[in-house]
């Protein structure tokens, strides 16, 4: 058995921390479900008779296997309601503690690092070869290599 909480969840699959309002139980209570598949963390399946409040519930928490799962699909089958998850691999993982991660962040939305390469951002590459004279001359063994960007 598993303890399972049951969310509805407002933002998109690519936001790291979720908007998620709990639906099922109540706060200090729990619900048990059956999980099936369960050699699958990835896309466990659970199966109840008891669970009636899964309207709008498609998000779900499995403490025993700390990890948060997107509901993909609900079935019931004989007064048996089966639910098919896909781990949300972001919240279950990326939004543990990210302020202790030491990292560059290479994408950005609204703004980027012009030192990091990105294959996202087209960029112009291109050489500008200027020659100057020194007022004063140079001496025949002086050379100046200069190079910018």
């Amino acid at each position: 058995m598993a303890t399972v909480i049951f969310y509805r969840n407002e933002s998109p699959d690519q936001v790291v921390r979720k908007e998620l309002t709990q639906i099922y139980p109540p706060e200090g209570e729990t619900l048990n479900f059956e999980i099936f598949n369960a050699e699958d963390v990835m896309n466990p399946v659970l199966r109840t008779t008891k669970f009636s409040r899964h309207g709008t519930c498609n998000y779900v928490w499995i403490s025993e296997l700390s990890r948060y799962y997107y509901v993909r699909s609900k079935s019931r089958t004989n007064g048996v309601l089966v639910w098919h998850l896909e781990e949300d691999v972001r919240m279950s993982v990326l939004s543990a503690h990210p302020e202790r991660w030491e990292c560059i962040t290479a994408r950005q939305e609204d703004d980027y690092n012009v030192y990091l390469q990105d294959g996202e951002m087209p960029a112009l590459a291109y050489t500008k070869v200027a020659t100057l004279k020194f007022p004063a001359g140079l001496t025949t063994d002086t050379c100046i290599l200069m190079t910018v960007g």
